[in-house]
């Protein structure tokens, strides 16, 4: 097991492949998602309707509902300013 030293200041300046600005108020942990795979499905919007709890609705898209799976590992999850021991990298 190894452990990262972050520079946290130069993380919060380095944003420009960000599509939107920063967030106002500071952010509180840090994470990356890693072996991401996004699969969907379109599927049958009564079949899933049936489903659902009273008060929610489908959001359909072309007049289809899609079912996602999306599985991913987390790695580099750490609370802010936290490193070393406690900041694990796996």
């Amino acid at each position: 097991m190894r452990f990262m030293s972050v520079d946290w200041k130069e993380v919060e300046q380095d944003n420009t492949h960000r599509p939107w600005p920063l967030p106002e108020r500071s952010w509180v942990m840090t994470m990356s998602w890693r072996h991401l795979l996004a699969s969907h499905w379109p599927v049958d919007p009564n079949l899933l309707a049936e489903g659902l709890p009273d008060g929610l609705s489908l959001d359909l898209w072309e007049g289809k509902a899609w079912l996602s799976i999306v599985p991913f590992e987390m790695a580099n999850v750490s609370p802010r300013g936290l490193t070393g021991r406690f900041g694990r990298q796996r």
